[in-house]
């Protein structure tokens, strides 16, 4: 966790906690200017922590522990989120499908005024050839709704 420090820095007087200040590696001489400071904690020292805070925090990093009002607190907030993002989740499938059957619903809408198309023509004795082309269906669909019954428009 980088925490930003405005001006001076008093690190946590704690046995689970290390603060480092950014250094550059090639030129430990060069200041990083930013200020910030990373705490890293060893949860496994939460039984010498001494701030009753921090240990029920660290224990429950390391145990899922919940035992003090900031830890439950903290576990409330983790299930409300994993139900939220189950929501978006499933929300985000549906609209999905919902796209899905759009496209599907679309490609069957245009099939189907190029077929309807397709038989006008044909009662009009377009060439096939020409059908094709204008309809964007194959020379054998346009053959066989020539060939088939259905060949004369519906009405």
């Amino acid at each position: 966790m980088v925490v930003p420090q405005g001006g001076s820095h008093t690190p946590v007087p704690s046995p689970s906690c290390r603060s480092i200040r950014r250094k550059c590696e090639q030129d430990a001489s060069v200041n990083v200017e930013d200020d910030a400071v990373v705490h890293v904690f060893n949860c496994r020292a939460y039984a010498r922590e001494k701030n009753p805070d921090l240990r029920a925090f660290l224990k429950y990093v390391m145990r899922n522990e919940a035992e003090s009002d900031l830890t439950r607190r903290i576990e409330s907030m983790v299930a409300v989120k994993k139900i939220l993002e189950g929501w978006s989740y499933t929300a985000m499938r549906e609209y999905l499908y919902e796209l899905e059957l759009k496209a599907e619903g679309k490609e069957e809408g245009e099939r189907a005024r190029a077929l309807s198309a397709a038989r006008n023509m044909l009662a009009r004795n377009y060439p096939v050839t020409d059908i094709a082309e204008i309809t964007g269906l194959s020379l054998e669909e346009v053959e066989e709704l020539a060939a088939g019954p259905e060949a004369s428009p519906r009405p």
